[in-house]
């Protein structure tokens, strides 16, 4: 029987809107979910399908090819049992290098910007990209776009530093190197976090209300975010744990929606940094409820939410 989203020789949109008509509700909630690779092994959970698949715990494995075979065995059950076959994005840490045993390994993004030279952070990307997606993983999580500028704020280090222009440059070339120039095939998409203010939080406390207005989130702590979408085409973008003018970001429209898709022009995935959607409920308080707290997420902008909540 043929099946036009199965139609190689379509558009991609072709096939995604003929796919789209066809999916029940419950798939489509599916493909919006997220679940850790070693429990969907042991206890399935995507009659469905599912969107996306973490793979954190590959940094535990001896070999990558132990690794690899946990990733193939998944991917085929879930394609396996989905209605419509959808495959599943699998993801990683890749802001030193996959998080995956015998990958290489670099330093973190603070020694990587004193470097002062993106054509190495290029290359640098470039084989991050192609040794992830040899081992199954089509996404990966980096780079930090972030600024920080108070040194209290304990994760300093996976930044580029405080400056936004350095950190646009080496930003936008490590992923034009993650995702080979946009040809994808052999690399992966990567992910610009965390987007937005996130380490100019209240005292440098994690996850603190950010301080900065609304001229100095835009031209400041969005430059290295609008330079990787505009020069290097990310393809993904993960929330901030913060709160912004009052509303977690994972639940800003003003963030999500009117700063990242209407004024930076972003058309890729926006991502849920783990547990943030929940977060809006049981940290900051904005929801009565979790259901409430998704409600309040996917009218932001919210695409997909890392990790499902059992």
């Amino acid at each position: 029987m043929y099946e036009k989203y199965l139609d190689t020789t379509l558009s991609a949109e072709e096939r995604a809107d003929d796919l789209l008509s066809k999916m029940s509700l419950d798939e489509k909630f599916a493909q919006i979910q997220c679940g850790f690779a070693e429990r969907l092994i042991e206890n399935g959970g995507y009659q469905y399908g599912i969107g996306q698949v973490s793979c954190l715990f590959a940094s535990l494995l001896e070999t990558i090819d132990e690794g690899i075979t946990v990733i193939e065995e998944l991917q085929k059950r879930i394609i396996e049992s989905s209605p419509h076959h959808i495959p599943a994005i699998f993801h990683v840490e890749t802001a030193t290098g996959a998080l995956l045993p015998e990958a290489a390994n670099f330093p973190i993004e603070l020694a990587q910007a004193s470097t002062w030279d993106p054509e190495l952070e290029k290359r640098m990307g470039d084989i991050i990209g192609r040794q992830t997606r040899a081992a199954g993983i089509h996404q990966g999580l980096a780079p930090v776009l972030d600024l920080c500028r108070d040194s209290r704020f304990g994760r300093q280090g996976e930044t580029f530093g405080e400056d936004g222009t350095l950190a646009a440059a080496m930003g936008s070339a490590f992923v034009r190197g993650m995702q080979n120039e946009g040809d994808v095939k052999k690399h992966i998409l990567a992910c610009g976090k965390h987007f937005l203010g996130f380490m100019s939080g209240m005292g440098g406390i994690h996850a603190a209300k950010t301080m900065t207005d609304s001229r100095e989130i835009r031209e400041m702590y969005g430059k290295p975010f609008q330079a990787a979408i505009t020069e290097a085409g990310i393809g993904s973008i993960m929330n901030a744990y913060a709160a912004y003018d009052g509303m977690p970001a994972a639940g800003s429209k003003v963030l999500l929606d009117q700063i990242l898709r209407q004024e930076m022009k972003f058309d890729g995935t926006v991502i849920s940094d783990y547990s943030s959607v929940s977060q809006i409920h049981t940290t900051h308080r904005i929801a009565e409820k979790l259901e409430e707290a998704g409600e309040i997420a996917l009218n932001a902008g919210m695409d997909a939410e890392l990790p499902q909540i059992e």
